[in-house]
This record gives structure tokens, sequence and C-alpha cells, in this order.
């Protein structure tokens, strides 16, 4: 059984929050429980609502209510709900994922959900930029898809960063900006004697290219420990 919390108490009922988010896969779960504390409830007291959230739409059952008929209610409520605060939303139509920027106070925040409409705390952010958040949201969505229909080949350099330097005029407005080296392009996509090696890179927003081998060499050029050295200002004799 899901375990509760109650929270307070108004017109509308006896409020309660789970500890843990209300999704699809237990919903009926939460609903039976409120339909249980509701029977309680009013062996007690005048019959009384409960009422919980579930993924920002708000239930409400008494002890006379169907779990199965609150579910259907429920699923016709979030496919219509849209959080007054939200200012984006975007999706992909291979994976199903998708995103959502939400204003909170000076932040724009980018939920991001699976196909089975659960969140995924690991790929989201915030930014005090609109701009950027709406950036990173359709970036969360095509990285996902980009993850599931194409892989880079692991490299010693994956996971170093480095400060981006654009050889042409191509992602030129990326010049200094940071980034992580994912790994290698697959040579038998390109024509690998010619160009050298090409990597995949993320840099902080979420964007990933595939670049030019002297664009990231700040991340792949090993340096000496006297280069370190030299560069932070010490002599090393």
């Amino acid at each position: 059984m899901l375990k509760y919390t109650r929270s307070s108490e108004d017109s509308r009922g006896l409020h309660i929050v789970f500890g843990e988010p209300i999704t699809p896969a237990n919903f009926l779960a939460a609903c039976n429980a409120a339909i249980d504390l509701a029977k309680i409830e009013c062996s007690t007291q005048t019959a009384v609502a409960i009422v919980f959230e579930a993924k920002g739409v708000e239930v409400q059952v008494t002890e006379t209510d169907s779990a199965e008929v609150q579910l259907a209610l429920w699923e016709r409520k979030l496919a219509k709900y849209r959080d007054p605060n939200q200012v984006y939303e975007t999706g992909s139509d291979d994976t199903f994922w998708y995103s959502k920027v939400i204003r909170d106070s000076e932040r724009f925040n980018v939920l991001v959900y699976d196909a089975d409409g659960d969140r995924r705390p690991e790929r989201e952010d915030s930014f005090a930029d609109q701009v950027l958040s709406v950036a990173f949201a359709d970036q969360a969505v095509l990285r996902v898809r980009d993850r599931e229909v194409s892989n880079y080949i692991e490299h010693p350099g994956s996971g170093k960063t480095g400060t981006f330097a654009a050889k042409y005029d191509q992602h030129a407005e990326r010049n200094g900006q940071t980034f992580t080296v994912l790994g290698t392009v697959d040579p038998a996509t390109y024509d690998a004697e010619e160009c050298g090696t090409m990597y995949c890179i993320r840099f902080a927003d979420g964007a990933e290219i595939e670049a030019w081998p002297e664009e990231v060499e700040t991340a792949i050029v090993a340096r000496s420990p006297v280069d370190c050295l030299c560069q932070s200002g010490h002599n090393p004799t």
C-alpha cells in the first residue's frame, strides 16, 4: 500500500500527499488508498472527500467512488491539462518522449518525460534565460532520439572536456563554449583518411555535433606535466 501524509483540509476535502509520484502504473493503488481513508473518515465524522495530486491534476474521491472510474476521469483530465506556468512544450515522434518549459519565479525549468509519461530528472535543467531553456528542451528530446538511432564509438578521450574552436564558419557561434567528448564518429560514414578522426561532442546546453579534430584539441591533445606547470605560472626547474 502506498504511504501518504495528511496535508491540509479545506472546502474541497482532506488533502493528502503520497510519498512517491503518482503515475498510470500506481494510480489505482493511490486511488484505493484514498477511498479507504474516505471510508475511515466517514465512519467518524460527516462524509469527507479525499484530495490528492497526480501529475499536476487534482483528484477528489469519496468513500463510494470507484478507482477504475477515477482512473478514466484522471486520464481524460491529464490529456487536457496544461500548467498555467508552462511556456513551451515539444516532443519526439520517434520515441514519444517530450519536454516542457515551466516558469518558476525568475527561472525556466525544463522537465523531461519518457514514453510512459514518467519524469526523467537526470535529463533536466534550469535556466535564467527563456531562450536557452527552450533550446535545451528541444535538444533534450533530440538527444534521446539520437541515442536510440545512432551510436558513437568509445574513445580514450570520451568524457574529457575542452573549449570549442570552430575550424570553419559552421558552428562558429559555439567558439569558446565548453564541451564534453562523447566518442568518435564511425569512420565508415565519412572519408576518415582525408578528414582525420571526427568526434561526437556535447555542449553544456545539450546540443550534440560532429567536430573536426582541430576543434577538439583542447580536450584530446595530451599535455605533459611540464606544460601544465608552465601554464600555471610555476617554474618546473
